[in-house]
C-alpha cells in the first residue's frame, strides 16, 4: 500500500472534515466530494463534514451529496466541529483555502488537528502537513480515485462516477490541453465509461447557465480588447456591483467567467492567448482583482504572467489575484507584466 500513512490519520480519526480552495472549480467540488463520499460510505462510525469557502454553485448541485456542502468560513467550521483531521484537496496551501487564514492558523496552533493534502499542481512551497501528496495528475480527481479506490481498495459510492468525470473534463479541458500524459486519465475515464457513466449527461447538467451568469459573458464579449500579440476583457467595478454583488454566488461567478475563457478568450482575430481581470465581489472595501489567463497550445506559457500577479496554474490555463486601486490600475499592472515577460511566456509554451 503506497499512502498507508494516509490511511493510518483517518482510521486514528472521529471527525473529518473536508475542504478545497476558494471559489471551487469543477475539480475541486468533484474530488473533494468524492472523499467526502467514500470515506462516509465506508466508515459509518465517524462524522465528516465537508466546507468549501464559495459552495458548489447551482451548476454542481445535481452531484451526489452537493447539498452537504458548507461555505463557512473554515476557522469557524473548525469551532464547531472540532475535526481530528482536514483533508484538502485540489490545492497545496491554506492560503488558497480560506480568506480568514490568520484565524484558521491560530485554530491549529491550539489544537491537535491533523492535516492531509492531495493536489496534482506540482507547485512548489506547499504547506506543512501530516500528509501531503501531488503525483501532478491531469486533475485531483484522478488523485483521489487511484488513492482511495485503487490504493485502500475501498467501496465505491453512489455518484462517484458523476463527481470524477466533472473534475476531469474541467481540468482536461474535455480532453484537448496539449503536453498532458492521459494514459491513466483514459484508464479511469474508460472503467468509468464500462461502469455506465453517461458523459453527455454530465456536460449538460455541468453546462446549466442561468441569466445573470449568461449576462456577464455578454458583458465580457462586449468589453473584448484586441492588442498586437493578445486580446483581453474586464467586467467594470460599477456592473459587478450593480449586477454581481448580492445577486449570486462567488461560485457562479466564476462559473460565468470560466464559459468565456474558455470558450472565446482564445479565438478572437487568431491572437494565441489573452486574459480577463475583475474585482472580486466577495470583498467590496478592498479592491482585489482576480482574473485568468487562457492559451492556445502554439500560444505562451501563461504562468510566466501568473507568478508574477499573485496566481499559479496550468501553462495553458492558469490564474491570478492581486490589490489594485481601480480597474484601470489593474489592467496596467497585468500589460506590463506581459511586456516585460512576453519573450519567456512564448518559450515556455514552445518547451516539452
Amino acid at each position: 500500500m503506497k499512502y498507508k500513512e494516509l490511511l493510518d490519520l483517518i482510521k486514528s480519526s472521529k471527525r473529518i472534515l473536508i475542504t478545497s480552495h476558494l471559489s471551487p472549480d469543477p475539480d475541486a467540488i468533484g474530488s473533494s466530494l468524492f472523499v467526502y463520499n467514500i470515506l462516509k460510505e465506508n466508515f459509518k462510525d465517524k462524522e465528516f463534514v465537508i466546507n468549501i469557502e464559495g459552495g458548489a454553485g447551482t451548476a454542481l448541485m445535481f452531484l451526489n451529496n452537493a447539498k452537504d456542502i458548507s461555505d463557512n468560513k473554515l476557522s469557524d467550521q473548525c469551532r464547531e466541529f472540532n475535526p481530528d483531521l482536514i483533508i484538502v484537496t485540489d490545492v497545496n496551501s491554506f492560503s488558497r483555502v480560506t480568506k480568514s487564514l490568520e484565524e484558521l492558523n491560530e485554530y491549529l496552533r491550539n489544537n491537535k488537528t491533523s492535516v492531509a493534502f492531495i493536489d496534482h499542481h506540482g507547485l512548489d512551497g506547499h504547506d506543512n502537513a501530516d500528509f501531503y501528496l501531488d503525483n501532478r495528475a491531469a486533475s485531483c480527481c484522478e488523485e483521489v480515485y487511484k488513492v482511495f479506490y485503487e490504493d485502500f481498495g475501498l467501496k465505491l459510492p453512489e455518484g462517484y462516477k458523476e463527481c470524477l468525470i466533472t473534475g476531469i473534463l474541467a481540468d482536461t479541458g474535455n480532453f484537448i490541453y496539449p503536453k498532458i500524459d492521459y494514459k491513466d486519465t483514459f484508464r479511469i475515464v474508460l472503467s468509468l465509461l464500462k461502469d455506465g457513466l453517461v458523459i453527455e449527461s454530465v456536460v449538460d447538467q455541468m453546462s446549466s447557465y442561468n441569466k445573470l451568469q449568461l449576462n456577464i459573458v455578454s458583458e465580457l464579449i462586449g468589453n473584448i480588447v484586441v492588442e498586437k500579440d493578445y486580446v483581453y476583457s474586464f467586467l467594470s467595478d460599477q456592473y459587478i456591483e450593480d449586477n454581481v454583488v448580492g445577486k449570486m454566488s462567488a461560485t457562479d461567478f466564476k462559473s460565468a467567467k470560466n464559459l468565456f475563457v474558455n470558450f472565446y478568450l482564445k479565438i478572437v482575430d487568431n491572437r494565441k492567448f489573452g486574459f480577463l481581470v475583475a474585482f472580486d465581489p466577495r470583498v467590496i472595501d478592498e479592491r482585489t482583482y482576480n482574473g485568468s489567463f487562457r492559451s492556445r497550445s502554439d500560444g505562451v506559457d501563461t504562468t510566466v504572467f501568473t507568478k508574477l500577479l499573485g496566481g499559479d496554474g496550468h501553462k495553458f490555463a492558469s490564474g491570478f489575484s492581486f490589490e489594485a486601486p481601480n480597474l484601470e490600475e489593474a489592467i496596467k499592472i497585468v500589460k506590463k507584466v506581459i511586456e516585460d515577460n512576453l519573450e519567456k511566456a512564448v518559450e515556455g509554451g514552445k518547451a516539452k
